[in-house]
């Protein structure tokens, strides 16, 4: 597994035990403090493997900041709800339009995430629903590989100025860099429009050297120099066939979902007519992927 492999690539940590030991003992301290701060799932991962704590201990330069970053990492997962969320929590359209999924691995065994940005739509109103359902797409991979051995394939490919959100993108970013250290192998940009470039160039500023260096530029079948045509979505180019548009079995409707918070159908309506193109497009790439299985 690309998990192994990476790890046994790590530099040794001395006295890695009993670093793990001290993080975890400052962990039980705050979560003894105040419980209803963090979730009873992520204590047990950190009580019972190792590799959770060990991450945080590798990606700072003082165990006090490893302790502050993880103890900030549990108490932000339980802000958002991550350890609780499942597939049917998020609007069947989510889903179907297929903004961000998980895929097939790559070449060197990562498990891959795509964020196809021209489907990308900025509205006020799904702002949090849509970045919990990037935390929920990212902690899908980082619990089907362990911790280890995901990368990301942000999509350019034909995306314009209403697809541009700078926030969104930075979330995702941020997002991996400070709760999933040592998670992310590298971060693939496909057909980065001239139009971005600038843009792209500013989140770089932001990070640190060391992800600057994850971060790499393909276009066209450039991308098949890191994942094999069968393990591809055929929207690239691949000849994969899994359906990315498909829709978790007892999802609802965002017309559902928002009846239930409150909302009204015409408030409902007004943002979902933004999407309808998206989910036209998605059921003709559906028939097309369903058509010789």
């Amino acid at each position: 597994m690309a998990t192994e492999a990476t790890r046994n690539q790590l530099a040794v940590i001395e006295n890695l035990d009993e670093k793990i030991k001290e993080v975890r003992q400052y962990i039980e301290e705050q979560y003894e403090k105040n419980k209803e701060l963090y979730d009873e799932s992520d204590m047990e991962r950190i009580r019972n493997d190792d590799w959770t704590v060990e991450r945080f201990i590798r990606r700072r330069k003082t165990l006090k900041e490893s302790k502050e970053m993880l103890d900030n990492t549990l108490k932000f997962r339980h802000e958002m709800a991550m350890p609780r969320l499942k597939d049917d929590d998020f609007p069947e359209e989510f889903h179907k339009i297929g903004t961000i999924f998980c895929y097939c691995n790559d070449k060197q065994g990562n498990g891959m995430i795509y964020f196809r940005v021209r489907l990308h739509r900025k509205v006020k109103e799904l702002e949090h629903d849509f970045k919990q359902f990037i935390l929920y797409q990212v902690e899908k991979m980082d619990r089907i590989t362990n911790g280890n051995g995901m990368a990301i394939v942000f999509d350019l490919k034909g995306t314009g100025l209403a697809n541009l959100d700078m926030d969104m993108i930075w979330f995702l970013v941020s997002s991996l860099l400070n709760y999933y250290p040592i998670g992310i192998n590298y971060i693939l940009v496909y057909e980065l429009p001239w139009l971005f470039q600038s843009a792209w160039n500013v989140i770089k500023g932001w990070l640190p050297t060391e992800t600057r260096n994850k971060i790499k530029f393909c276009k066209e079948d450039e991308i098949f120099d890191y994942i094999n045509r069968e393990n591809l979505p055929m929207y690239l180019g691949g000849t994969c066939r899994i359906n990315y548009h498909h829709v978790p079995k007892n999802s609802r409707t965002s017309m559902e979902i928002g009846q239930e918070r409150g909302k009204t159908p015409k408030e409902i309506n007004k943002y979902l007519k933004q999407f309808q193109p998206l989910l036209d497009e998605a059921d003709e790439e559906s028939k097309i992927l369903l058509s010789e299985n």
